[in-house]
């Protein structure tokens, strides 16, 4: 559905924040586990969000949507309450993850039983964790192509290649992410970054012909007085900038017009999206004070 489509960038950033975030207390040490080539980057402080109304309201839906509900409520029967422990998380990865998910990493930070942990995923590939060896360190393999690792407060799961360069990532602690990330690290509970992603612009040129151009897009939450997304698009030059600042305006126009839209009430936050552009840059904001946030987080929950 095309409305669903358009909506997709909101719920997308969502559950990316409950599958995988990182701490605003230690963003850099988080960032340090993350190899050369990441161009997808998403962080969130769980820790802090999970204090606030419209996070709590939200949790579950977002964690569905991300995919990993099941395997969260597996663990949690099994005693090994993982999304309790976690304070911050980066889920992250190339080029690839736009189009494969598999191809990904997640970086926890918490207080983690690393045996329940292992216990879990040896019942759940059916066969023993296989321990391997790397210059920067010891990890485990899960099942054909996954990987996880433990050191200090933090662990790595995710596509096996990708575990081991991120071992060798915190070793050498020089990470080459994309710029933009140094911008927007600054985000309240939660931040992303896509950076040169091709895969990306060729999604986004289907329906959103202007946006094929974006060179790197970043975004911001901010969950303490209901719900702050802030949006950046960086563009080749200031007259496309321009471009798709006035076709986001006329997109979300159409949008919010949309009857399926007003009958969940989903119009009005909508009309309260602003976007500008400054130079290069496209900015989008959406502010949603306590109670506009918890009838917008009601909306999604009746469209998903």
């Amino acid at each position: 559905m095309m409305t669903r489509h358009l909506l997709a960038p909101f719920a997308f950033a969502l559950a990316l924040a409950a599958a995988a975030p990182a701490s605003a207390k230690d963003v850099d040490g988080t960032l340090a586990w993350l190899p050369d080539g990441t161009t997808t980057v998403v962080v969130f402080d769980l820790e802090g969000a999970r204090a606030t109304p419209f996070f709590k309201d939200m949790q579950k839906q977002i964690i569905d949507l991300a995919g990993v509900g099941k395997d969260l409520a597996a663990m949690k029967r099994e005693g090994l309450d993982v999304m309790a422990s976690v304070k911050t998380m980066a889920y992250a990865g190339p080029d690839e993850m736009v189009r494969k998910a598999g191809r990904s990493l997640v970086v926890l930070e918490g207080d983690f039983d690393q045996a329940k942990i292992k216990s879990y995923y040896e019942k759940k590939s059916k066969a023993a964790l296989t321990e391997k060896a790397s210059p920067a360190g010891a990890w485990f393999a899960v099942g054909a192509d996954k990987g996880i690792a433990f050191q200090g407060t933090f662990a790595v799961y995710g596509d096996a290649g990708l575990v081991e360069k991120a071992l060798a990532a915190k070793k050498a602690n020089k990470p080459k992410l994309p710029e933009l990330v140094t911008k927007m690290k600054s985000g309240k509970h939660a931040f992303g970054v896509i950076s040169g992603s091709e895969s990306l612009k060729k999604i986004l040129g289907k329906d959103f012909g202007d946006l094929k151009d974006v060179k790197q897009a970043g975004m911001t939450l901010d969950f303490s007085g209901g719900l702050k997304v802030s949006i950046v698009g960086n563009f080749p030059d200031a007259a496309k900038a321009s471009a798709v600042a006035k076709a986001i305006k006329t997109r979300l126009t159409e949008v919010a017009a949309d009857p399926e839209l007003k009958e969940i009430g989903l119009d009005g936050a909508l009309a309260k999206v602003v976007a500008v552009s400054v130079g290069t840059e496209v900015k989008v904001d959406l502010n949603l004070d306590g109670a506009a946030a918890q009838a917008f987080a009601k909306s999604l929950k009746d469209l998903f």
